[in-house]
């Protein structure tokens, strides 16, 4: 499991089957990047068993203040997505 700190607090992130699944159900048309991290935000709760809470629009907030908290979560998303795509190409 990773974490993303967001206003101080560490929060689970886990883009993984579920999260993707979820993706590729809902029509992408006006889905950017933080409905993608917003999405590994609310599997990796489900996944420890915490309460979610955040909407999308307080997730933006939170960016357009901390910048910073954006970059390493985008970060984090590419990886997790990596390790996905890695797992498809080994079948």
């Amino acid at each position: 499991m990773d974490y993303i700190e967001l206003n101080g607090k560490e929060h689970p992130f886990w883009f993984a089957m579920k999260a993707q699944r979820e993706m590729m159900s809902v029509d992408m048309e006006g889905k950017d990047d933080i409905y993608l991290i917003w999405l590994g935000l609310k599997y990796g709760a489900k996944l420890e068993k915490v309460e979610f809470t955040l909407s999308e629009d307080d997730l933006l907030d939170i960016f357009e203040v901390n910048k910073d908290q954006f970059k390493d979560a985008y970060k984090l998303l590419a990886k997790q997505m990596g390790e996905l795509r890695t797992l498809r190409e080994i079948e």
